[in-house]
């Protein structure tokens, strides 16, 4: 049977089975026997667990690090943007610099431009964690051209 724990400093734990006397002489100083948790929305107060609003810059900060594009994802974002045309999304498609793209990266310092440069025609899979991705969109628009939508 599972078996939930807490303590002020390291926080909740759940066990798979009920743990034994020596397994739990181990845990630190503090720990209380606490139900399960019911989801990760959820915080203990005073020994019961209650809902929580999620963080919103934390779940925005959450989801630029897990979200990426294919080469071909990321070429038909572009279009659905208005970034690249058909025919400089195929560019980007072929591991060519489109001409739009060369153009926003244009205004950047050199290492910067050709560090950009290279990655637009290197890379097979693109994160939004990628600093590029600002530096050439936007913080919005390069969240737009990932897939994030309001409200999220």
């Amino acid at each position: 049977m599972e078996q939930g724990f807490y303590h002020p400093e390291r926080g909740y734990w759940q066990t798979i089975g009920t743990p034994s006397a020596a397994i739990l002489a181990t845990y630190p100083e503090g720990t209380i026997d606490v139900p399960l948790r019911p989801g990760p929305d959820h915080a203990l107060v005073d020994g019961a667990w209650v809902p929580v609003e999620p963080d919103p810059a934390g779940q925005l900060a959450a989801w630029r690090d897990s979200a990426t594009l294919t080469r071909l994802d990321l070429a038909s974002a572009l279009i659905a943007a208005g970034i690249l045309t058909q025919g400089e999304a195929e560019d980007l498609a072929a591991r060519r610099m489109p001409g739009a793209l060369a153009a926003l990266a244009d205004p950047l310092p050199e290492t910067e431009r050709s560090a950009v440069r290279l990655r637009l025609v290197g890379l097979a899979e693109f994160a939004r964690a990628d600093p590029i991705w600002d530096a050439l969109l936007g913080p919005e628009l390069a969240d737009a051209v990932f897939g994030r939508q309001d409200g999220e």
